[in-house]
């Protein structure tokens, strides 16, 4: 056999060899390829769970936010009426000890003189 004979050989073998790792790489790539499509319907499905589950729980938060905003309302209302009803209290309390128990009627009192002083005119004195 001749050096050429002997090359063509070699290139027949190695060009058998590059067809047959050639077949290899395209089944690889295939397989690359199906896997990675899986991989991403997947994602897609475990994404739209946890979107599902995201949104599950900001109404279950929502609500109860609301529930919550709603007690505390609730709470706020009733002490300002206990408040004001305090400072009323309070202020008849005062009204007791500076004017009598008749402290209302002398209000009472106090604003016609007041109106009759604006009608006639006349200013109290300082």
């Amino acid at each position: 056999m001749s050096g050429s004979d002997e090359q063509l050989v070699v290139l027949q073998g190695i060009w058998s060899e590059m067809k047959s790792l050639n077949g290899r790489i395209d089944r690889t790539r295939e397989e690359l390829r199906d896997e990675i499509a899986r991989v991403r319907v997947d994602l897609r499905d475990e994404i739209a769970e946890v979107r599902a589950e995201i949104a599950d729980t900001s109404a279950i938060l929502r609500a109860e936010l609301s529930a919550r905003i709603e007690e505390v309302s609730s709470r706020l209302d009733e002490t300002r009426l206990e408040v004001r009803s305090g400072f009323e209290m309070l202020g008849k309390r005062i009204d007791n000890v500076y004017f009598g128990e008749h402290g209302q009627e002398h209000a009472e009192l106090r604003q016609r003189i007041e109106r009759l002083e604006q009608h006639l005119g006349i200013r109290p004195a300082p």
